[in-house]
């Protein structure tokens, strides 16, 4: 979970300082998340760390990486209140830079989602982020019982 604490912070940090890339900012996350706690189960007992123990895990990371990502966007604010900033995100006032690639170039937008479309994007986002986790988690680690022959 300190895995998630410490990509949380930086990701929130870059997501104030340099944007919000939906969908690239999630899989790049959940790819360094799913990588590092891969590794790190890779080297304890398989018979610990059951599938269900590496799904627990891998939320509680996930939790704890968005909480973090709030606490990494309140730090680069002039006074640290994580909690103005949702609550003017569900007023409506919250506006970020997003990131785009179109026609051979970078495009950044001033966007203002509004409560639903900052959820929905996020949404997307947390989807990627899953997906990729899931994958190389369970790939860095292998299936429950079976043996690995990759460090012989």
């Amino acid at each position: 979970m300190a895995v998630g604490a410490l990509l949380g912070l930086f990701i929130g940090w870059s997501r104030y300082h340099v944007g919000f890339v939906t969908g690239i900012q999630g899989m790049l996350s959940g790819l360094g998340l799913g990588l590092l706690a891969g590794r790190f189960l890779k080297h304890s007992s398989s018979s610990v760390w059951t599938e269900r123990r590496r799904e627990m895990l891998l939320a509680f990371s996930l939790c704890t990486f968005l909480l973090f990502e709030l606490i990494g966007i309140g730090l680069c604010q002039r006074s640290f209140a994580p909690h103005a900033w949702l609550a003017s995100l569900l007023s409506g006032d919250v506006h970020e830079y997003v990131l785009g690639y179109s026609r051979y170039r970078w495009h950044t937008y001033l966007f203002r989602p509004g409560p639903l479309g900052w959820v929905l994007f996020n949404l997307l986002d947390i989807i990627f982020m899953i997906f990729l986790a899931m994958i190389t988690l369970f790939n860095r680690v292998g299936h429950v019982g079976s043996k690995d022959t990759t460090d012989e």
